[in-house]
């Protein structure tokens, strides 16, 4: 928890808690609270709610979000009780003290039901949940449903106004709008009085983040690199070419005069990325630089530890101007040298935006054979360590694409995607595939 008043990001918290507070005053009836906000903000807004899911919340509402997938509304409510007690089930292993003491019961209970329509039962997980509370009976439990994958709005909408009707008086949910595009305007309509709407005027996060990053010794190579980061920022959403370029070469004066490796490298990186929209080969010859100090730097591990990032920049620079099957070179080159260095969490990673390129340009079979590099060392790794990863998508990928795998192997993969991932497995990594070809519905930043 931050304690500092002076800090920007502890004074834009306490500034939602002011306006969640006023917005709350008097309201008692309702079952859905809609937070609209700037996309921009969303970090902070991140922030406030898993402070006031702690301890130390100011507000009277106690607020648990949940990023689960709405594949469609038959399965959604057992999934949210599976992903709720699994969740809870990993919090125990670092805070055994936990209060809820029927959570085994219900884990139980949700493993032997059928997923189909389980409202009922996600009903009773809440309701057992918020009596562990040391809140209950005095604040509301508010479940805030943000999903990662949404598979159409007006299904999750109808699936939200369903579920409204037979929420108990003290738990709500809690659902986060956009000022550019309001997606649940239509609902909140529908709800009336049942519905408190609460509007955050812009927290000015790149304020805050220009606050945090200028703080420091002035003579720090590291303070004086982020200094100039936040004025090529400035320039960069004016379009001031020439400004950005002066400020370029300054930032790498800084980072080789700093006579650290690891520094220069970073401002290479930088500075290409701000470059990454004008597609005229500055951004490209940057990389480049950047990448031949990696390869010359191997020994110093600090320099080591970026290569992958500024693989991955060329890679993605190149996939952005058009050169798409160089793009999958330096993909291959980054996986390669992850698997070189057994970096799997990155590897994984890598992979996901060989599937993104494949897909778009119709080259699943080169992907594929690409993603088969993988496979050999994820059969070293426990399957709770793949569980929150890619796995699924890249496993989907290649049991669809990939025409040279044998029954066996692909039998092999669909079991151990059942055993980490459940049996609808299958659908949910379909849907990210789907996703992934066509344009999301607005896309909302994951909370944890």
């Amino acid at each position: 928890m931050v304690s500092n008043e002076h800090n920007p990001i502890a004074e834009r918290i306490g500034k939602i808690q002011a306006v969640w507070k006023s917005n709350m005053a008097g309201e008692s009836a309702y079952k859905l609270v809609r937070l609209v906000i700037r996309e921009a903000d969303l970090p902070i807004v991140n922030g406030f709610l898993k402070l006031e899911s702690s301890p130390y919340g100011k507000i009277e509402e106690t607020p648990v979000v949940m990023l689960t997938d709405f594949a469609d509304s038959q399965t959604f409510a057992w999934q949210l009780c599976n992903d709720w007690l699994e969740e809870y089930s990993r919090a125990l292993e670092q805070y055994p003290q936990l209060p809820w003491k029927e959570h085994t019961q219900y884990l139980t209970k949700v493993k032997e039901a059928e997923p189909i329509q389980q409202e009922t039962l996600l009903l009773s997980v809440l309701e057992s949940f918020s009596q562990s509370l040391p809140s209950y009976g005095q604040n509301m439990l508010l479940l805030g449903l943000v999903p990662r994958l949404l598979c159409g709005y007006e299904l999750f909408e109808k699936w939200l106004g369903e579920f409204c009707k037979i929420l108990p008086s003290h738990i709500a949910l809690l659902v986060i709008d956009y000022t550019d595009k309001e997606v649940y305007s239509t609902l909140a309509s529908s709800l009336k009085e049942q519905c408190v709407t609460i509007r955050l005027d812009s927290l000015d996060m790149e304020g805050a983040y220009n606050d945090l990053l200028t703080q420091g010794n002035p003579e720090d190579p590291n303070v004086k690199i982020r200094k100039v980061m936040v004025e090529m920022g400035k320039a960069a959403s004016k379009d001031q070419r020439g400004k950005l370029d002066d400020l370029g070469e300054r930032l790498l004066d800084i980072g080789r005069a700093s006579g650290q490796p690891s520094l220069w490298l970073y401002t290479y990186i930088v500075y290409a990325g701000f470059l990454f929209r004008y597609k005229d080969g500055q951004a490209l010859a940057l990389l480049d630089k950047g990448i031949t100090l990696c390869d010359s730097h191997q020994s110093d591990s600090s320099v080591a530890a970026m290569s992958v990032t500024a693989y991955t920049y060329k890679a993605s620079y190149l996939n952005y101007i058009g050169k798409h099957e160089e793009a999958l070179e330096w993909f291959e080159k980054t996986l390669d040298y992850c698997l070189l260095h057994n970096d799997i969490i990155n590897a994984i990673g890598v992979c996901r935006n060989i599937i993104t390129i494949s897909i778009l340009n119709s080259t699943q079979e080169t992907g594929s054979m690409l993603l088969y590099k993988l496979l050999p060392h994820l059969s070293t790794m426990e399957d709770e360590s793949l569980k929150h990863t890619d796995f699924a998508l890249i496993a989907a990928f290649l049991l669809s694409y990939d025409k040279n795998m044998t029954k066996s192997g692909r039998q092999d993969i669909e079991e151990r995607m059942k055993r980490i991932y459940g049996e609808s497995w299958a659908s949910q990594a379909t849907m990210q595939l789907q996703q992934i070809k066509t344009p999301k519905q607005p896309n909302i930043d994951e909370f944890s």
